[in-house]
């Protein structure tokens, strides 16, 4: 919207051209705790544009552009409103994708139940054989048949 912009055209287009001729694919990030470059050339060594730009001058920069073009009350509301709206965009996209996992969370929660309740009955039959295990043995010594190893198995053969 021409009526939102706080860079006049000619300035805009001078810039593009630049950024076409220096072009690495690559974002801008924080490259120093001051400085701004090229994220392609510091992470991957594909671009050579080692230049790098004061995060303070950018600062300034914007800031004064905000200040020199937002300041009319009518340009300010613009765009406030429309900053509203991307916001509000966003949000309602966010919150559309958590809708749409909470049916496979919900489903994964169940699987996650379901070998809980496996890994309880394992525990629980195991637990079960082993104390069946110790009450035959219990009663194979208290019969006098037992044998000195645990086996429940006599010197005769039988249990």
């Amino acid at each position: 919207m021409p009526a939102l912009r706080i860079i006049d055209q000619d300035l805009w287009d001078a810039v593009k051209a630049k950024q076409g001729e220096i072009n690495s694919g690559g974002g801008i990030s924080m490259v120093s705790t001051t400085q701004l470059g090229c994220s392609t050339a510091r992470n991957k060594s594909t671009c050579d544009n080692r230049l790098t730009l004061s995060r303070a001058k950018l600062e300034e920069a914007v800031l004064h552009a905000l200040q020199a073009h937002l300041m009319d009350d009518a340009l300010c509301a613009a765009f406030c409103e429309e900053y509203t709206k991307e916001v509000n965009r966003i949000r309602i996209e966010h919150n559309a994708n958590l809708e749409n996992y909470r049916p496979e969370l919900a489903k994964l929660e169940r699987k996650k139940e379901r070998l809980l309740d496996l890994d309880m009955k394992d525990v629980i039959r195991d637990f079960r054989a082993d104390k069946a295990n110790r009450m035959q043995l219990q009663l194979a010594g208290a019969r006098g048949g037992g044998c000195r190893d645990g086996s429940g198995i006599s010197a005769s053969g039988t249990g």
